[in-house]
């Protein structure tokens, strides 16, 4: 492929920054709280994001040969995170037809563009341990949507946040809108595998939502993590339960795919 050129990548050390928390929600539907097919905990402040201006813009749905598959969000003008098992197959073959659609909301999307290329943390869609990966874009519609910066931060740093925010099309919406959910916390290590637990309400589809914070000083959002896995029971989402450790969602740390993301910004 031919040398990738990033007009410009925000990554920060996580010690040159206040981060007390999400500062900033957007505008939202009321009354549009999920119920079904969702690992769901009691008290869940999920809602319908309405907001197309940046940086809201900058996430967005991930498509499958047409079938509403995962979540992403832009990091650069052409490069997207999401995790890997939403791009790759069982053997670790790219999937066909993958699209981008940012701002995608009930059949309209700001801007859309195909995947030519990847770097991921895991190697085949079935091994979910380090599930990240980056996708380069065919256009950079990330000019027009902008994009969210990464933040470098250390699990245990992670789990001493405030609260972090989620951006994610739910599959229990049929992945039709952006859901929005603040306030979440990292709540503890998994140390046999490379994932933070954490506390925000998911479904399928919220597969490779960022979770993000922003800086209070300069307003801006980065993420500190990926979404990528829930616990369920058997194949069965948990629905109104109370937070624990065996009711965990799953998420990659940054720290993870910061440095790649670094390497392919130099490209």
């Amino acid at each position: 492929m031919k040398a990738l050129i990033l007009t410009f990548l925000l990554i920060y050390s996580y010690h040159s920054m206040a981060l007390p928390g999400m500062a900033a929600k957007p505008e939202i539907a009321e009354n549009s709280h999920l119920i079904e097919k969702a690992n769901v905990y009691v008290g869940t402040s999920r809602a319908e994001m309405m907001a197309t201006t940046k940086p809201w813009s900058a996430f967005g749905r991930m498509l499958n040969n047409g079938i509403a598959w995962c979540s992403a969000t832009l990091v650069g003008p052409d490069l997207v995170m999401t995790a890997a098992h939403c791009v790759l197959d069982a053997n670790g073959k790219l999937l066909g037809g993958l699209r981008f659609d940012a701002g995608y909301r009930r059949g309209k999307a700001l801007a859309s563009a195909g995947v030519i290329y990847i770097w991921s943390g895991a190697h085949i869609g079935s091994d979910t341990n380090n599930d990240w990966a980056i996708l380069k874009l065919d256009a950079r519609i990330g000019d027009q949507m902008g994009w969210l910066g990464v933040l470098n931060m250390t699990n245990s740093q992670l789990v001493l946040l405030a609260g972090a925010g989620l951006v994610a099309y739910p599959g229990d919406k049929n992945s039709e809108a952006p859901f929005y959910e603040t306030g979440c916390r990292f709540r503890s290590l998994v140390a046999e595998r490379i994932y933070v637990r954490h506390d925000c309400s998911t479904s399928r589809g919220t597969s490779g939502g960022a979770m993000f914070v922003q800086d209070a000083a300069t307003k801006r959002f980065y993420i500190v993590a990926l979404n990528v896995a829930e616990a369920r029971t058997g194949d069965q989402s948990q629905i109104g339960v109370i937070y624990s450790d065996e009711t965990a969602n799953y998420a990659v740390p940054a720290s993870q795919f910061v440095n790649t993301l670094q390497q392919v910004s130099q490209l």
